[in-house]
């Protein structure tokens, strides 16, 4: 499994790659016989020919993807185009925790007591996709948060898929290890710049005790050349947590529109009235001040509007 150029084969990490693909090949992709993809087929994926790493290093100029990074907030940044990381986009971090790539992680001794505990740990291996990430996962972020400490700043993770290779099959792994009264706050985004794809999967370890998480991916399409892919996930091994997750897709209701337009309200005001009312859903749930002023200004930036108040 040395697919990279600079593999160490007597690392114990080529070893779990190893072990991975061989268990990838004997599960094969999930079938509709399994109860979590009983509604999904895989089927039309297999025909396809996928290239696992990228052939060539995209670019991608800060004006062009500025509109989805937190302006108003600061925060260390740890970004990755088509699975490669940049640097030029990027910001991390040693500063009383380390925040930084998972390459380096896998490869430096400095984090090999860290990795030997939790790499690859959690990850169910009756999952052949998630043996299938395992095996070919090059990059992603590396995140750990020694016990009572707290980064200065939040921290972004944002994965951009430029579109510039057909089938091009991405593997990312991020590793977040938060110790005893440690406190941290990560936003993740991943952002195709051609078609809205999402498929987010929790793992609550068995010794996260208490955790109370809930994953929800809402989508309104608001044109009919709109599209999206989601499959949220959560995959928990403590017993005493609070989790739940879900996903809608929709557009705006045509009788909300009809109601708002016969009151007077013109077409581009009732659609953005429609389009607050959707996002205020998340938004009455984000707690940081600044980044809720951030995604209320987006909105309106978006929609072209100035409605004369915030959520």
């Amino acid at each position: 499994m040395a697919f990279e150029n600079n593999v160490d084969v007597e690392h114990p990490i080529h070893d779990v790659r190893t072990a991975a693909i061989k268990n990838f090949e004997e599960k094969g992709f999930p079938s509709k016989k399994e109860e979590a993809w009983k509604y999904t087929s895989l089927n039309s994926l297999q025909k396809i020919d996928f290239s696992i790493f990228p052939k060539q290093e995209n670019t991608i100029e800060y004006k062009d993807v500025k509109r989805y990074f937190l302006h108003e907030i600061d925060s260390y940044k740890i970004v990755f185009i088509d699975g490669i990381y940049s640097s030029y986009l990027s910001e991390t971090t040693h500063d009383g925790v380390d925040i930084c790539l998972m390459s380096s992680a896998l490869t430096k001794p400095m984090y090999k007591q860290i990795i030997d505990v939790y790499f690859n740990k959690i990850a169910s291996k009756d999952e052949s996709l998630t043996s299938l990430n395992t095996a070919f996962s090059r990059e992603g972020a590396y995140i750990y948060i020694p016990k009572n400490k707290m980064p200065k700043k939040p921290i972004e993770i944002l994965h951009f898929s430029t579109g510039n290779e057909a089938s091009l099959m991405l593997q990312p792994r991020n590793l977040v290890v938060v110790e005893e009264n440690a406190e941290v706050q990560i936003i993740e985004r991943h952002q195709s710049l051609t078609k809205g794809v999402f498929n987010g999967k929790i793992i609550v370890d068995k010794i996260a005790q208490k955790t109370n998480a809930f994953q929800q991916n809402n989508n309104i399409l608001i044109s009919d050349k709109a599209s999206i892919n989601t499959k949220p996930q959560l995959e928990i091994f403590a017993d005493d947590v609070k989790c739940s997750h879900g996903c809608t897709i929709g557009q705006l209701d045509e009788e909300a529109m009809f109601y708002l337009r016969s009151r007077g309200i013109p077409e581009k005001e009732a659609r953005a009235l429609l389009m607050y009312a959707f996002a205020n859903n998340v938004l009455s749930s984000v707690r940081i001040p600044e980044l809720k002023a951030r995604i209320n200004k987006l909105i309106a930036k978006k929609l072209g509007v100035n409605l004369g108040f915030d959520l």
